[in-house]
């Protein structure tokens, strides 16, 4: 189903100024920018001043997830073909395998109707399950300077959110370098 042929009610439980754009208007200033730029790369002999450019070819690259992955193994440093952040490419391949879904199967398959509040859980106020893995304290192999990934997420963790993911059943592993510094650092 066309985004075009939802009800009011469906449009409306979909704010994209208040729920995206408002929420993160300079992630995606950069996400323009990289499509601009890769646009560019791919079709060097269009017109500067087509106004329906970019425009994106979904037929040259639609291994979103292998991309998104190894893109995200160097954010943090530049790609030397855009001079951007690979941050942003995360980014833009999330919404285009986000999109590719919503092209292939229809808005209305990626979403079900919202839970009511008495039926959501709440991790904080929910007692913790018998089989509940041990707090990060339980580790004592983690150190200052190491960074930590869990089973469920590929990304650096504050200590909040790596007990949060320990909570809902994540595993760590974890690789020590002793030169990294900063707030995505296990301390």
């Amino acid at each position: 189903m066309s985004r075009h042929l939802l009800t009011s009610e469906q449009r409306k439980d979909m704010p994209v100024d208040r729920g995206a754009i408002a929420y993160f208007p300079d992630a995606l200033l950069l996400v323009s920018m990289l499509s601009l730029r890769a646009d560019r790369k791919h079709s060097p002999d269009a017109d500067p001043n087509d106004l329906t450019r970019p425009r994106w070819v979904k037929a040259k690259s639609a291994d979103h997830g292998d991309c998104l992955v190894r893109h995200q193994m160097d954010v943090g440093e530049q790609d030397p073909e855009n001079g951007m952040d690979y941050a942003v490419a995360v980014a833009w391949r999330a919404l285009a395998q986000l999109q590719t879904m919503v092209d292939q199967h229809g808005i209305t398959a990626l979403f079900g109707p919202m839970p009511m509040t008495s039926e959501r859980t709440d991790l904080e106020n929910t007692p913790p399950p018998a089989d509940e893995p041990p707090p990060v304290e339980a580790y004592p192999e983690l150190r200052p300077g190491d960074v930590v990934f869990t089973t469920g997420s590929p990304h650096l963790f504050t200590r909040e959110e790596l007990l949060r993911d320990l909570a809902a059943g994540s595993r760590p592993m974890r690789f020590s370098d002793p030169e990294l510094e900063g707030p995505d650092v296990v301390r």
